[in-house]
């Protein structure tokens, strides 16, 4: 779906009081936009402020989790560079992120079902959110 039609799509639902979920990518390439009612026919389960799409309780499992940091060396030099620029006026909004490998032993909606958070979201089981 192009943003055109999705803003039309948002629109429409707003209009006629359709509750409704919408996911926009940081890149505005691919806004989704489903009704609430057909969101977990598509793999989709949220849960805004109590608001939810799923009735699982938590099964509070023992979580294992191992994650493998970046190198302190390779995020302190990454993040001298980012305080010069930040010095010399050059951004005033900036987000240092590494992508870190984890392993834990919970599935995805596990991890959906056990966090704590006012918003939540997990995607047709290809990631979480909250």
């Amino acid at each position: 779906m192009n943003l055109q039609s999705f803003a039309r799509k948002a629109s429409n639902y707003a209009t006629a009081g359709v509750p409704f979920l919408f996911i926009i990518d940081f890149e505005l390439q691919k806004p989704m936009l489903y009704r609430l009612e057909d969101a977990e026919n598509k793999g989709i389960y949220y849960n805004i402020k109590g608001k939810s799409n799923i009735s699982t309780p938590a099964l509070h499992p023992k979580v294992e989790l191992k994650s493998t940091p970046i190198d302190k060396h390779f995020f302190s030099e990454r993040f001298q560079k980012v305080i010069t620029h930040l010095k010399n006026g050059d951004s005033y909004l900036l987000n240092l992120t590494f992508p870190t490998p984890i392993k834990i032993n919970l599935t995805l909606a596990e991890i959906f079902r056990e966090a704590h958070a006012p918003y939540k979201l997990l995607f047709k089981d290809r990631f979480v959110i909250f």
